[in-house]
């Protein structure tokens, strides 16, 4: 974060909820980037802080799954999304990550019922790549 200009003592808000379903509660946050041909995921300064603000909540399981969303196809984001809620674990960790500033921006959102609350994490050491 430091090479955005961005101070360690700063707070900061990301895509990162809780979500609860029928017998499970689960743990997500929306990232940018991408999967490059080379098959690995690349993701944006930010997109990799939701991630890692992610893996950092004390509660759940340590699974992660790691889900690129595309626009188009023959399923919709919406579609993609629950699919992935099902699928998941009580206490699993999921990371969406795509193009959210571009094909994705104003599909996630409306999939998930978001409440009025957010949880402050203290900005620790880990969560800024100095261990």
């Amino acid at each position: 974060m430091r090479d955005m200009g961005l101070e360690h003592n700063m707070n900061f808000l990301f895509n990162v909820f809780e979500v609860s379903m029928p017998g499970k509660t689960l743990f997500c946050c929306l990232s940018g980037g991408e999967m490059r041909e080379d098959g690995e995921c690349y993701f944006t300064t930010l997109g990799q802080a939701a991630l890692n603000t992610l893996a950092a909540i004390p509660r759940g399981s340590h699974d992660l799954i790691i889900r690129e969303l595309k626009a188009g196809g023959k399923r919709s984001i919406s579609q993609k999304i629950s699919e992935t809620l099902d699928y998941a674990e009580d206490g699993m960790k999921i990371c969406f990550f795509g193009d959210m500033a571009g094909d994705l921006d104003g599909e996630i959102m409306p999939v998930f019922n978001l409440q009025k609350e957010y949880l402050v994490i203290p900005a620790d050491e880990p969560l800024w790549g100095e261990g």
